[in-house]
């Protein structure tokens, strides 16, 4: 599949994350926290350690090609238009960067973008996908990566974080 061009949005429509209050959290995740009260869940027992400045990274112990990111950065820009150049810019460090999505959505009531792509690593082809959103001036997101072919866990994990983060 050929990247997107810019400005393309996948023909699905795109779903929003609404406002709700979530039952508490099972023994199979724990809460973790970032910078501006950012907060979501993480598998049980993925240890998590800074990755960048404002974020994190959590790695499946048995697997280390499984891993989420989460974290709170100075909302600058455009939202879709930060990730649309983020995009290009990624291109250029990854190998064969495919987009399979680039959606503007909601996040309880917040603009928000969910991006998908895969790219090819030297595991092989990696598969993304993230959801940033904006609110009272800080961008948040969460961000789940494994190997394509082991992708299947990794949508619900997504949505459990997104739906399961604060603010």
């Amino acid at each position: 599949m050929d990247p997107a061009p810019p400005g393309y949005q996948s023909p699905a429509p795109a779903n929003g994350i609404s406002p709700s209050t979530p039952s508490p959290i099972d023994q199979d995740y724990e809460t973790v926290t970032a910078p501006d009260g950012f907060s979501t869940v993480v598998p049980r027992g993925w240890p998590s350690e800074p990755k960048n400045a404002g974020s994190f990274q959590a790695t499946d112990p048995r697997d280390d090609s499984h891993y989420v990111r989460y974290g709170a950065t100075e909302a600058r820009g455009d939202l879709y238009g930060t990730h649309a150049a983020a995009e290009k810019d990624t291109a250029t460090r990854l190998s064969a960067l495919r987009r399979v999505r680039m959606d503007p959505i909601d996040v309880r009531g917040s603009e928000a973008v969910d991006w998908e792509f895969t790219w090819d690593s030297s595991q092989g082809t990696r598969h993304v996908r993230a959801v940033y959103w904006r609110t009272g001036g800080v961008e948040y997101f969460v961000y789940v990566s494994a190997l394509d072919s082991d992708w299947q866990p990794m949508p619900e994990l997504l949505n459990t974080m997104v739906e399961r983060s604060r603010p």
